[in-house]
């Protein structure tokens, strides 16, 4: 069996637990049964706010990516825009590299713009050549997931109303991609504004994530899926409250991701706790934000822009003293958390919410006769959602691949290796360390 564990992928694990990935054991007491069904997971997160480099070092991260890439990164033009999707595909380069061994990198893209590895047949890691990764960015935020044995969509958001104008306008705008189910959900008097919008983007940040796993980008709108979640009332015991009541409206495909974020999502093929808010009530949200590191504003004030940085045209600090570039090298940029390459667990406030559910088109999705071995109740999607620090909300999506799947998997087997994938924690990875890796290896 091409899935089974080789002995190459247990030294694999050896290597590497520890860095981002879900260890799981591939022993086997009985030489006639094939090992547990698992998949090797990833979950990595970058503060883009870290990485101050100098134009120099700029242009060797920018170099270590294919023309067509950096052509894309170069069409930002905004340094902070650009910054974070090159830290996007420094990752995806990470990945193909540490993990996949890659001896050559050879990305392209579907018609619909899906990136997708090219040459999996290389990948030296037969358990491996099926990986299928997605990267998103907001804010301070770049973060990538991948999965070997599912389809894999992320999506992380700032808990903002994206955008200019009052809250009840925004609301009002995107009130059409939500059912009234849902939408009843996000409007719960609970936690203030903050709390509708923290509502609002854990259901959004589903949708888009569900989208990137399907593959098939802009042509399902988010008002044709929607989701259930379960909330948890204080003094009670777990409820369910639905938000798939009814079929969702018909509409126009609406995006609350404002252009000037720039949060270019990447994905790739190479064929709990309370949902009300992720706060429980208004005094836990302030003093999570009261003892959480602080983080850098969403929308700075001013931008500089990625032409005016390449020429070294930008400000030291708010006074507007300058620090020209020969001092900038001497001074060696900003660390962040220094050199090393080793990866600590990215700060959130709770454990991955994975207790939901969704319909498209008013039907559940399920695996039917997809793969004999599954029970044809199986969902053919699962998700997880959790938080970064008090700002940033992300979501996951999985979606099963049939043909990794094993012959012979139980539904057990299967249910207990995608909880694993749900729970995966994501690990911070230094930029400053990452950009110096791969360069190394390059």
């Amino acid at each position: 069996d091409e899935h089974s564990h080789s002995p190459s992928h247990s030294r694999f694990w050896q290597t590497r637990t520890g860095m981002g990935m879900a260890a799981q054991s591939s022993t086997c007491s009985d030489p006639a049964r094939q090992p547990p069904f698992r998949s090797t997971s990833i979950r990595w997160a970058v503060r883009v706010s870290k990485w101050d480099p100098t134009v120099a070092a700029y242009k060797d991260a920018l170099a270590m990516l294919n023309e067509d890439e950096a052509k894309r990164v170069a069409k930002f033009r905004f340094f902070d825009d650009a910054k974070r999707s090159l830290m996007g595909r420094l990752l995806i380069r990470k990945l193909l590299v540490d993990i996949m061994q890659m001896p050559a990198i050879d990305l392209k893209r579907t018609t619909k713009g899906k990136p997708y590895i090219a040459n999996p047949q290389e990948c030296p890691i037969e358990e491996l050549k099926h990986m299928q990764f997605n990267v998103s960015h907001h804010g301070d935020w770049v973060v990538l997931a991948a999965e070997s044995c599912f389809s894999i969509g992320l999506d992380v958001m700032g808990i903002e109303r994206p955008g200019r104008g009052s809250l009840g306008s925004f609301f009002k705008n995107m009130r059409s991609n939500f059912s009234e189910g849902e939408w009843s959900h996000v409007m719960v008097d609970e936690g203030g504004d903050k709390g509708k919008l923290t509502r609002f983007m854990r259901l959004w940040t589903l949708k888009e994530s569900y989208v990137k796993a399907r593959g098939e980008g802009l042509s399902i709108s988010p008002n044709r899926v929607c989701f259930e979640v379960k909330r948890k009332q204080r003094g009670s015991r777990p409820t369910s409250t639905s938000v798939m009541q009814q079929k969702p409206p018909t509409g126009d495909e609406g995006d609350t991701k404002d252009s000037s974020s720039a949060n270019a999502d990447e994905s790739s093929s190479s064929s709990g706790s309370s949902d009300s808010s992720i706060f429980r009530d208004r005094k836990c949200w302030e003093q999570q934000r009261q003892t959480s590191a602080p983080t850098s504003n969403l929308q700075p004030a001013t931008r500089r822009r990625q032409d005016h940085f390449l020429q070294g045209k930008y400000e030291r600090d708010a006074d507007g003293e300058k620090e020209t570039e020969e001092e900038k090298g001497r001074n060696g940029g900003r660390s962040g958390s220094g050199g090393g390459s080793k990866a600590v667990l990215a700060p959130k406030l709770l454990d991955p919410y994975t207790d939901m559910s969704h319909l498209l088109d008013g039907m559940p999705e399920l695996l039917g006769a997809t793969v004999q071995s599954l029970s044809s109740s199986t969902p053919a999607f699962r998700f997880s959602s959790g938080a970064f620090d008090t700002e940033y909300i992300w979501s996951i999506s999985l979606a099963v691949l049939p043909a990794c799947i094993p012959p012979r998997t139980s539904t057990n087997e299967f249910n207990q290796a995608i909880e694993a994938a749900l729970v995966c924690p994501f690990y911070e990875i230094d930029p400053n360390a990452l950009v110096a890796t791969l360069k190394k290896n390059t």
